[in-house]
């Protein structure tokens, strides 16, 4: 605490922390340092797992969006495709209609 006091911090920081000192031995300290550390241990192991998650779920997002946008053009083909094939069965029943009739 003397270190304290020659660098300038006021006097009564320098009691109180000595009163802190001599309440909670260093003991205690020791096991304080201790749980903290070891939270902050588990608190950066829960962030690399969470970004971990966070890069899968943006991956899967990216493919999830990919596949949409094929799907939807191969709808499109699909309904361009039934309605050329509409078109052309309406064309040849009118001809089949249309022969019918002037063969009769």
């Amino acid at each position: 605490m003397s270190i304290a006091a020659r660098l300038g911090l006021p006097k009564d920081i320098v009691t109180r922390a000595a009163e802190y000192k001599s309440q909670f031995g260093s003991h205690e300290m020791e096991e304080v340092l201790s749980d903290l550390n070891e939270q902050l241990r588990k608190a950066s192991e829960r962030e690399r797992v969470l970004k971990k998650e966070l890069d899968e779920t943006r991956r899967m997002r990216g493919q999830l969006e990919k596949e949409k946008k094929q799907f939807n053009e191969k709808r499109k083909q699909i309904l361009a495709k039934a309605q050329a094939d509409a078109e052309s069965m309406k064309r040849s029943l009118r001809v089949e209609g249309g022969k019918r009739l002037s063969s009769n």
